[in-house]
């Protein structure tokens, strides 16, 4: 089977078109000759019966033109053939022409059917890989959103939060003293920011009860309070370093995590607080309680002074 690669021979209603006309052409020069037979039969025959000399003369010269126009008709296809045979076109051709034939129009067609299967079916392929991307999508987020939170939990960071978060309950109405031994029991008395920490520790059962833990006010740097020991006798829940470096520095070099508690020896009282994560502006994050009181704030005070000490909760019971 021959059909053209051109752009106007591969369209199918092109070549239908073509096609119709080649049949119509066709049928006519069938057609009329036969009509033109009948008619000079019926003038020549007229003209006989009436004996009219001049009926004859009007019926040959009827005939002529008829014969003229039939003649015409007759070489139509012919004209036409010659004239595709001289067209210099890109698309229209006479091999256009002379292939547009019921066979190729119809293979036409059924490509043209094909295609837009294919079409329909490329479509549904993009929908459904479109759906099970957004369904992927969403288990990626689910298996992200898993994953944060078993790592959340595996570290109980939310337990500690939250013993945080209900120690400063209390700490925002406390007034600023030391408290010798401050235990859940007796949480409600007032305290410092070693208060606040150590309590929130109780909270989380991650020190004992009356235990607390700050940095050592000497010149150099150390862990102290009741809770100290402890600390250190636990390294299963534990981490503790005296890094020396300012919180941005910390920060700025992986070496400070949410929850990390962090103390500064000031030479007369020092301090200790939380770091609670950062801010969408990358600002630090504090829990604090004692002078200051405030939970998940920007605390800028101490960010630029060179923390002591550093205690990572590793576990919580």
């Amino acid at each position: 089977m021959f059909i053209l690669e051109t752009s106007a021979c591969t369209d199918a209603s092109v070549l239908a078109t073509i096609l119709f006309i080649k049949k119509l052409v066709k049928i006519l020069s069938i057609i009329v000759p036969a009509i033109l037979i009948v008619l000079l039969s019926i003038d020549f025959t007229k003209a006989v019966i009436a004996n009219d000399d001049n009926g004859i003369k009007r019926a040959q010269k009827l005939a002529i033109k008829r014969l003229i126009y039939g003649a015409i008709v007759f070489f139509i296809p012919m004209i036409v053939n010659v004239s595709f045979s001289l067209l210099d076109s890109k698309d229209v051709s006479k091999s256009c022409f002379t292939n547009a034939t019921d066979e190729v129009v119809d293979a036409l067609v059924q490509a043209d059917k094909e295609k837009l299967i294919a079409k329909e079916e490329d479509r549904k392929a993009i929908i459904t890989a479109m759906i099970q991307d957004h369904f992927s999508y969403k288990e990626t987020l689910k298996q992200l959103r898993d994953d944060y939170e078993a790592s959340f939990n595996g570290t109980k960071l939310k337990v500690w939060f939250n013993a945080l978060e209900e120690q400063y309950k209390w700490s925002k109405n406390s007034k600023y003293y030391w408290v010798s031994g401050p235990t859940v029991e007796n949480s409600k008395s007032k305290g410092t920011c070693v208060t606040y920490v150590g309590v929130a520790l109780q909270r989380a059962k991650l020190l004992p009860e009356a235990k607390y833990i700050y940095v050592s006010q000497s010149g150099k740097a150390s862990m102290t309070g009741t809770g100290a020991s402890y600390v250190k006798d636990h390294p299963e829940i534990f981490s503790y370093s005296f890094p020396n470096k300012t919180p941005k520095e910390l920060y700025k070099s992986g070496e400070l995590k949410p929850g990390d508690i962090l103390a500064w020896n000031t030479g007369s009282s020092g301090h200790i607080m939380v770091f609670a994560g950062t801010d969408k502006n990358g600002d630090l994050l504090w829990d604090t309680g004692g002078h200051t009181k405030c939970i998940n704030c920007t605390y800028n005070y101490y960010v630029n002074k060179k923390a002591r000490m550093l205690v990572r909760i590793k576990m919580v019971s």
